[in-house]
C-alpha cells in the first residue's frame, strides 16, 4: 500500500507519494522497505509525465516501477505518446493479472497514476490505470481487468490514491487553496508531505504510509523538479 498524492495548477503538476513497500503476513519487510521509489519519469513524445503506482510492491521477478518502465518500453508507448503510455500499461497489467505472474486469488488491488503536461497543453494532464476504482475513483470490488480514467478537465485536479481513509478531511481544501494562490510548487510539495506524514500516524491506516516522501513537479514549460 501506499499515498499517492496528485494535484495541479495551470503552471504545474505535482506528485507526491511515500516510500513504504509493504509486504503480505508471512513475508518480513527487507532493509531499506522504507526507502523504496514508487514514482518515476517518463520522457513521452508530446509529454514529460510523472507516474506513481499503489498497491503490489512486485509483479513477477520486478519491482512495480521497473515493470512499468518495461512494459511501456515494450509497446514503444514513450514514442507514441501520453496516451500510448498509459494504454501500454493497461493492456500488460490485463496481461499480468489474466496469466500467472499476479496468480493471487482474490486479486490485490493496483493503481497507477499519470500526471503530466502535454506540449502546448494549457492544463494539466492526470490520468488513472486501475483495478480498484469506479470512473468516479471511488473503491470498488477488485477486478482483473483494468480500466482507464481521467481526472483532467479542472483547472485545479487533485486526485489522492492507496491508503486513502489516513487521509483527513481537511486535507483537500487546504491543499487545492494553497495550490490556487501560489505558482510556487515547491510550497504546495512541502504542504502535500505535511499531509502525508499526518496520514502516516492514523490509528488503524498510518502502518500502511511511511514518513519518507518523494514528490516530483512537472511544469508546463518542461522543467522537471524531484527530491
Amino acid at each position: 500500500m501506499t499515498l499517492v498524492v496528485t494535484v495541479g495548477s495551470a503552471n504545474w503538476v505535482l506528485q507526491v507519494s511515500d516510500r513504504r513497500f509493504t509486504y503480505p503476513p508471512g513475508r518480513s519487510a527487507p532493509a531499506g522497505a522504507d526507502e523504496k521509489n514508487k514514482e518515476v519519469v517518463i520522457h513521452a513524445a508530446d509529454a514529460d509525465l510523472a507516474v506513481a503506482f499503489t498497491g503490489l510492491a512486485e509483479i513477477g521477478p520486478l519491482s512495480t516501477g521497473d515493470w512499468l518502465l518495461e512494459a511501456i518500453s515494450r509497446a514503444k508507448g514513450a514514442e507514441s505518446g501520453f496516451d500510448a503510455c498509459i494504454d501500454a500499461v493497461r493492456v500488460a497489467a490485463d496481461a499480468a493479472y489474466a496469466g500467472s505472474t499476479v496468480p493471487w486469488n482474490p486479486p490485490r488491488p493496483l493503481t497507477f497514476i499519470f500526471a503530466g503536461f502535454q506540449k502546448n497543453g494549457r492544463q494539466p494532464q492526470i490520468a488513472t490505470v486501475s483495478n480498484c476504482q469506479s470512473i468516479h475513483f471511488r473503491t470498488v470490488e477488485v477486478s482483473r481487468r483494468f480500466g482507464t480514467y481521467s481526472v483532467s478537465n479542472q483547472p485545479h485536479p487533485y486526485h489522492v490514491a492507496g491508503a486513502t481513509p489516513a487521509v483527513a478531511q481537511d486535507s483537500r481544501p487546504k491543499i487545492r487553496g494553497v495550490a490556487r494562490r501560489t505558482r510556487d510548487c515547491s510550497a504546495v510539495a512541502d504542504l502535500v508531505v505535511a499531509e502525508v506524514r499526518r496520514a502516516a500516524k492514523h490509528a488503524k491506516h498510518g502502518k500502511f504510509i511511511g514518513e519518507s516522501c518523494m514528490s516530483i513537479c512537472i511544469s508546463r514549460d518542461g522543467g522537471i523538479h524531484s527530491r
